[in-house]
């Protein structure tokens, strides 16, 4: 008979420090992590980043020369 074994794959925590205080772990956390080696990530839950992607079409339009306009004059669109 084979016995199947239970492991903790990935354990997120949210957490928020208010101004002016420090990060202190809960309790809990504490105790989920026990023998073997662990990956501690911290990172910002709203990240400017990663809630609006970088959009710039600078390059874009410095692309075009003036001896472009006009060029697709002749395709009609749809």
């Amino acid at each position: 008979m084979t016995v199947m074994q239970a492991r903790l794959q990935k354990l997120v925590y949210r957490v928020s420090v208010p101004e002016n205080e420090s990060l202190v772990l809960p309790e809990s956390l504490l105790a989920s992590v026990g023998e073997g080696e662990w990956t501690i990530t911290i990172e910002p839950a709203n990240s400017p980043e990663k809630l609006t992607p970088v959009r710039e079409y600078q390059s874009l339009l410095d692309s075009y020369a003036p001896s472009d306009e006009g060029l697709y004059d002749d395709y009609t669109s749809g």
